[in-house]
């Protein structure tokens, strides 16, 4: 195994990540997923930076056109399809960074100082709480 993909693994720091699949983007090796389906992983381009990511295909939007979640910041965009790459297995292992969560049974929130005193005190001083992670669209 390449020691630089070790490295990456048991850190994972984002930028040698991205660093990595920017120099298989220059080989000519990316080649996009083939037969994806809702829930698969894989790697694009985040627009606001150019750099690479992991992430989730959440839907397709219309012809040609994915909506994925990056899923170690949570950031959601929609893409090309041919803008969708397979994740190495090397990383599949990695847990998500980025999580989706919550606040139930709170009839008001004022400002986000009021938020964040919430979740504090429902979750953070109560760690035997359960927290529900959902990756997907809103709930209307």
């Amino acid at each position: 195994m390449n020691r630089s993909l070790v490295t990456i693994c048991n850190q994972f720091p984002i930028r040698l990540f991205s660093d990595h699949y920017e120099a298989i983007e220059l080989s000519g090796q990316l080649k996009p997923l083939d037969g994806i389906s809702i829930g698969d992983f894989g790697v694009a381009k985040f627009s606001d930076d150019n750099r690479w990511y992991r992430a989730r295909l959440l839907t397709v939007v219309e012809d040609n056109h994915i909506r994925i979640v990056y899923i170690d910041y949570g950031n959601i965009e929609t893409k090309y399809i041919d803008e969708f790459f397979p994740l190495e297995r090397i990383f599949t292992g990695l847990p998500a960074r980025a999580v989706a969560c919550s606040l139930s049974k709170v009839n008001y929130c004022v400002t986000f100082r009021s938020i964040f005193f919430l979740f504090r005190r429902h979750f953070l001083e109560h760690p035997h709480r359960m927290m529900r992670i959902q990756f997907g669209p809103k709930k209307q």
